[in-house]
């Protein structure tokens, strides 16, 4: 996931960008934070990553709200997949 992240960065890209294009096609982001989880990185790493892009946790909340889940929603996905 580090690697995807730096790749998108390298394009130009965000991971608020990324995060609307996955809530596009129907996804939402405390799906991808499960996947995050899966591939060994912590929700702790990807808040680091986000802010590296110039994001803030606040602007990440706002878009998953807007993806119609709740960040309680998501923290509940996610310790459900094994992460802090």
């Amino acid at each position: 996931m580090t690697d995807a992240n730096e790749r998108f960065a390298a394009a130009g890209d965000t991971m608020a960008d990324t995060n609307e294009r996955f809530a596009a096609a129907g996804d939402t982001m405390a799906d991808t934070n499960e996947r995050v989880a899966t591939a060994g990185a912590t929700v702790a790493d990807a808040n680091e990553r986000v802010a590296a892009a110039g994001d803030t946790v606040a602007d990440t909340n706002e878009r998953v709200a807007a993806a119609g889940a709740t960040v309680a929603d998501a923290s509940e996905r996610v310790a459900a997949a094994g992460a802090n």
